[in-house]
């Protein structure tokens, strides 16, 4: 059952894109508190401009974000900006930040407490010790996540979270998921193409394909003609995506 506590962020007719080509046109749409909101549509559909203009990192050519003053964000990228074979534990990764370091150059005690916590959150705190070139494609995702949750974020954006990760990664992930929003107040708003996850795990699912076609609970979101027509798929694919609509139906009774 929905139990937002209230808007956390408006969006108005918000048009953006690279270079003067316009990837995303006229979006509007509100971000609850303490929502998980996942967003759906095809390859290049604009979700990840989307979540970069939420983020703060692209400026928008029209429209306006009201609200979030003060608000901590924190965005999880798709694509790792990092190199993966850096000669670095975890816990050193974590601790790459301002006043990380006290003399000589040995971790404070404050920052790697809070550094273990945000492991022990994404359930990775045996990693600690590790290097960075020996963690998998899903531990190395959970990394990430406690990288962000650093900052103990009110909004944490994260994009494509769940590529590369396995099946038992993704009900770990899940789990971890529901743990922030509900036990942290976390608003969470996620990019993603398992729509298996995206139906049982969303309070709500915005559809986008350039433009905001659909926004509402997963009930009301995953059913086949609106998935057909959002991805461009077949009649003949409808039959197979009410499959999603029943999930949808289950997870919220």
């Amino acid at each position: 059952m929905l139990s937002f506590m209230g808007v956390l962020l408006k969006i108005h007719q918000i048009s953006a894109g690279y270079e003067g080509a316009v990837a995303i046109e006229g979006i509007s749409f509100e971000i609850q508190e303490n929502e998980i909101l996942s967003l759906i549509g095809p390859n290049g559909a604009g979700k990840s401009t989307l979540l970069k203009v939420l983020a703060g990192l692209l400026v928008p050519y029209k429209g306006e974000i009201e609200g979030g003053e003060g608000l901590k964000k924190a965005y999880v990228p798709q694509q790792r900006a990092w190199d993966r074979f850096l000669p670095l534990t975890v816990i050193e990764f974590l601790s790459l930040q301002p006043k990380a370091f006290c003399w000589p150059f040995l971790l404070s005690k404050a920052v790697k407490k809070r550094g273990m916590r945000a492991l022990e959150r994404m359930g990775v705190a045996g990693l600690s010790n590790r290097t960075l070139g020996q963690l998998s494609g899903g531990e190395c995702e959970r990394v990430m996540i406690a990288f962000a949750l650093m900052s103990e974020p009110k909004l944490l954006l994260l994009d494509e979270p769940l590529a590369g990760v396995d099946i038992k990664g993704g009900y770990d992930f899940e789990r971890v998921i529901r743990d922030l929003n509900r036990e942290e107040k976390m608003s969470v708003v996620m990019v993603s193409h398992d729509l298996h996850l995206v139906s049982h795990l969303s309070d709500r699912v915005a559809c986008l394909n350039h433009s905001l076609h659909h926004i509402g609970t997963p009930e009301a979101v995953m059913k086949g003609h609106v998935l057909s027509g959002i991805y461009g798929l077949p009649p003949s694919s409808v039959q197979h995506l009410r499959g999603l609509e029943s999930l949808a139906r289950r997870s919220r009774s």
